[in-house]
């Protein structure tokens, strides 16, 4: 349709459309690394036709599961959904565990390639008292995200995700990248290709807001007092 630049989100929209032109202009908005993935040869000069936004959410684990266990001090196990079939997915259960581990936290893995093979798993997930649900950015599990939800609430399991509108949702909290703030400044990224700048001189911005957010309903649903010092911390509380 001779478009000027093409706007993605996520990893296989964006392979996508790298799949279709080496000369239209992509700009990404990314949960992870993109180098890794083959999107770009360099952070800071991305070559080809493609740059973007990242918010490199392997980084963002570590916080992540400090913030849940200040929330659920009995906290001895998590359970990580994720798609096999996505390239990112498996480093990033990876770098999760690793940080669970230094936290002396037991890890649950279920891999899953289909939204079928996914409730199938979830379905058959044993909760003991002490678990919650760890969701890493995935684009497969974040589609099914509200069946998650649906089942963590019928067996009073906690949940953290990495985005702030899941806790709207219903998650018992959230944090991760603002990801209103990262089509910012990707729309700054369109705007100088518009002006006649080209992606491969175009450095990958990083994302630039994290925020956490907090369900007050969800913890109440399931027995937890959320630390009032951590209320004061958070970017948006659901009451």
């Amino acid at each position: 349709k001779r478009v000027d630049v093409i706007f993605t989100t996520g990893t296989r929209a964006t392979q996508a459309a790298m799949g279709t032109t080496k000369e239209i202009p992509i700009v990404f908005r990314h949960p992870a690394d993109p180098v890794p993935l083959g999107l770009v040869r360099n952070i800071n000069r991305p070559g080809g036709n493609v740059t973007g936004v990242a918010a490199f959410s392997l980084e963002a684990n570590q916080k992540r599961l400090e913030v849940l266990k200040q929330i659920i001090p009995n906290l001895r196990r998590i359970h990580i959904f994720y798609d096999a079939n996505n390239r990112f997915s498996p480093d990033n259960f990876a770098a999760a565990e690793k940080s669970a581990r230094q936290l002396k936290l037991d890890v649950v893995e279920h891999p899953v390639k289909t939204a079928r093979e996914f409730k199938s798993s979830l379905a058959q997930m044993e909760v003991n008292p002490g678990d919650a649900i760890f969701q890493i950015a995935d684009d497969l599990v974040e589609s099914q995200g509200s069946v998650l939800l649906e089942e963590a609430k019928k067996r009073k399991t906690a949940t953290m995700f990495h985005g702030e509108v899941w806790a709207s949702k219903g998650s018992l909290a959230a944090y991760g990248p603002n990801y209103y703030e990262m089509g910012r400044q990707a729309a700054d990224l369109v705007q100088k290709i518009l002006k006649g700048a080209h992606p491969s001189d175009l450095a990958v911005a990083h994302a630039s807001k994290f925020d956490l957010a907090i369900n007050l309903r969800t913890a109440r649903s399931i027995g937890l007092k959320v630390p009032p010092e951590l209320l004061k911390k958070a970017d948006k509380v659901i009451r």
